[in-house]
């Protein structure tokens, strides 16, 4: 590793606020309709992979099946929620502008959260502490 993982996944993370700005109504334009979904593209796409990568970093591969199975899940609901969510939004005011206001900061706090994670546990030193038996 060159740099701190967490870097490039909170930059990769934080790259959908930008596309919600690119899409709010005063400078939406088709070529920054195109660049906005090119983003999201890109951020989902290495969302999953930034999260199997730092699941075996931060969580071991011990728990690696819990741990990420449970994570799984959070996405698929979240990917399954998010339609309703923004059609209700459209529904009530009309247009989407509320939920691309909402998405720039929460972008930018889970790129925040991911970039602040510390140096990744040693897994292997704590398997050799459990393991060695104790001097009595």
């Amino acid at each position: 590793d060159r740099w701190q993982s967490g870097w490039i996944g909170g930059i990769c993370l934080s790259l959908p606020a930008l596309a919600c700005l690119l899409l709010l109504d005063p400078i939406r334009t088709p070529t920054l309709i195109v660049a906005s979904m090119m983003i999201f593209g890109y951020s989902v796409g290495a969302y999953l992979q930034i999260c199997t990568y730092l699941t075996t970093r931060y969580g071991g591969l011990r728990h690696f099946g819990k741990i990420f199975g449970i994570m799984a899940g959070l996405m698929a609901l979240a990917t399954g929620i998010g339609p309703i969510v923004a059609g209700a939004v459209f529904d009530r005011f009309g247009n989407y502008t509320a939920l691309l206001l909402a998405g720039i900061p929460i972008g930018l706090l889970s790129g925040w959260l991911v970039a602040g994670l510390g140096p990744y546990p040693d897994w292997q030193q704590a398997c050799r502490a459990v393991s060695m038996p104790r001097p009595r």
